[in-house]
This record gives C-alpha cells, sequence and structure tokens, in this order.
C-alpha cells in the first residue's frame, strides 16, 4: 500500500539546517491503523504531509500502490491526493461560509461526481456522524466536536483507501477524542489505511501499529518507553 524509501527532507531556518526527516524506510499495509507519536518539533507533520504529496523530499521515494508519488507529474499528484487520499487536520480546515453539507460536497464536486449524487451521498455521511439536524449550519454556529465530524465527513467524502490524520484529536475533549478513534478503527476494519500523528499516547496507544519519530528518525515505540510527549 505505502512503501516509504530513503525518505529524507532537509532545509535552513535563520541559517540553521533543519532535519526533520532523516532517512526514514517504512512499509505500511492495507486496512492498518498506524500512529506516529514524538515530541512538537520531531517532524511528525513533515512525515505526514510527505507521505500525502504535499511536501517534496530532499531525497528518497514515497510508493502509494506502487505509484512513486514524486516522479508523477503535478497533475496526477494532484489526482492522487484527491481520490485516493483523505487528509484530517487539528484545525478542521473547514470553509467558514460554507454549511457543513457544503463543506463535504467540496472534495466530491473537485472529482467531478455528479451533483446529486453528492447531495445523496453528503447527507448519508453527516446523518453517519450525528450531525443530520446541522446540515445548513456554517462553521461558526457548529461546536468544537461538530467540527470535527464535519471534517470527518469530508475526509471519506471521495471513498480514500488511505487516510492522513493530523493531530485530529488534539482540541477535543476525552470523550469526543474516543469517538474520532472508534471511527478510525472501523475505517481500518473496513481496509481503509489510517496514519495518524500526534503527542497523546493515550490515542496512540488505540492503533494496531505504534510508531515514534524522534529528530527525523522513525522507528517502532515500545510499551517500556517513558511517554511523556507534550504539545
Amino acid at each position: 500500500m505505502i512503501e516509504i524509501t530513503n525518505l529524507s527532507k532537509v532545509f535552513t531556518q535563520n541559517g540553521e539546517r533543519i532535519v526533520p526527516l532523516n532517512n526514514v524506510n517504512l512499509s505500511i499495509g492495507q486496512g492498518e491503523f498506524v500512529t506516529v507519536v514524538g515530541p512538537s518539533g520531531s517532524g511528525k507533520s513533515t512525515f505526514l504531509l510527505t507521505i500525502g504529496g504535499l511536501i517534496e523530499p530532499t531525497r528518497g521515494e514515497v510508493r502509494i500502490n506502487g505509484t512513486s508519488l514524486y516522479e508523477v507529474n503535478n497533475k496526477e499528484r494532484a489526482r492522487i491526493r484527491l481520490r485516493v487520499l483523505g487528509f484530517m487536520f487539528q484545525t478542521f480546515n473547514l470553509i467558514p461560509y460554507l454549511t457543513a453539507l457544503e463543506n463535504v460536497e467540496v472534495p466530491m464536486s473537485l472529482a467531478g461526481i455528479p451533483g446529486k449524487e453528492q447531495r445523496r451521498k453528503t447527507l448519508e455521511l453527516l446523518d453517519r456522524v450525528g450531525l443530520s439536524h446541522r446540515v445548513k449550519h456554517r462553521p461558526a454556529q457548529l461546536s468544537v466536536g461538530e467540527r470535527q465530524r464535519v471534517a470527518l465527513a469530508r475526509t471519506v467524502a471521495n471513498d480514500p483507501s488511505i487516510i492522513l490524520a493530523d493531530e485530529p484529536t488534539g482540541n477535543l475533549d476525552p470523550k469526543l477524542s474516543s469517538e474520532i478513534l472508534e471511527y478510525f478503527k472501523q475505517f481500518s476494519e473496513n481496509g481503509i489505511t489510517v496514519i495518524m500523528v500526534t503527542h497523546d499516547h493515550q490515542s496512540a496507544a488505540e492503533s494496531d501499529h505504534k510508531l515514534q519519530i524522534i529528530n527525523g528518525v522513525v522507528t517502532e515505540f515500545h510499551s517500556n518507553q517513558r511517554e511523556e510527549y507534550h504539545a
């Protein structure tokens, strides 16, 4: 499903050489629920965005379903992001002037799905996350938890085979965090690969496979290691 080979990212900031990814090698199979933990600034978000085709690596390769993500042209990479990958972020990234329904329809519209099918599927997704009564509300009229559930519905709107989640429970209380994690586990059971980066070991413990990233190096996380990462 995902093959990562010799992946590195290097950039310079204020004259200082920064290495958020340092020779990462990793394979992630279909339907795995993988979490990546690490302290703030360790390279977690860079790792996720590089897998997602949003940050080009300095060297190395990311293969998704056999396709080398950074050897295809920008148009094909955008198509993969739209049709194969689903993104979910801590800040939700909802469009403020659109309703919940319209926000979920955006990726389907970009994918060229007919309007009637968009509407049918959006209503189904919002009902599934318990928001059938809030479809006409804009983000500012929704609670934090409701916004994240809209974001979740939008993430799966185009039936992605891979979900990339960047601190999706960071702004949520424990109850809402548990709800989001339950959705991720359900997705994984249905064959969708889920990769979630987080500083929260309690959330990470719900996954099938737990990794850690420190100074750009990704390794297996073992239960006897101290769990003292903070945002």
